[in-house]
């Protein structure tokens, strides 16, 4: 999941949001009241190894056993999954918990597809994932396994060890649609 994709999706409030869970504060108004200034404004301050520390550590106990969750499977899983394996078993229960830490920009929702296959998905970005120290002992997990390999590993796996035909040419897809066959 691109960070910077995200930030740009975002509607001013929410970008607001965040500047305040992080504790960011532009130093000119205009900045604020733009969501393209705001958003160059926030990302390269997102990624900085203390600020994300600091941000990590306001997050309420089950908010961090989510981002802990969707890193070591790679980063991302599907809604579905995510509901199961937290123990989210209402819609609500799920939107009401999304609301709250997307408001404070860790974890986002994306739908993604690729031809007929579509996934919808629960993520944290890229640089966050590679700021979390895992344990060794929470690294062996094929989400995170699949996300380290190319686009044609992904298709030689699909092809020879699932046998499936995979046309497709977005990574990011390809990760679920092996993960949902394994």
């Amino acid at each position: 999941m691109k960070l910077k994709a995200k930030l740009r999706q975002a509607k001013l409030e929410s970008l607001h949001s965040i500047c305040e869970h992080w504790d960011l504060r532009p130093d000119e108004d205009e900045i604020m009241a733009d969501t393209s200034a705001l958003t160059d404004y926030l990302y390269p301050r997102l990624q900085a190894p203390t600020q994300f520390k600091l941000a990590f550590e306001r997050l309420e106990l089950s908010q961090r056993d989510a981002v802990y969750f969707l890193a070591l499977h790679g980063g991302e899983v599907t809604v579905k999954e995510f509901r199961l394996r937290t123990g989210m078993h209402s819609a609500a229960e799920f939107d009401a918990f999304l609301v709250g830490i997307s408001s404070k920009g860790l974890v986002w929702r994306e739908k993604i597809s690729d031809g007929k296959v579509r996934f919808d998905i629960v993520g944290v970005p890229e640089p966050f994932v590679r700021l979390l120290e895992l344990p060794p002992y929470w690294k062996g997990f094929v989400g995170r396994f699949l996300q380290g390999l190319s686009l044609n590993e992904l298709k030689a796996i699909a092809r020879n060890v699932l046998e499936e035909k995979y046309d497709g040419r977005r990574k990011q897809v390809l990760v679920h649609f092996i993960r949902e066959r394994l």
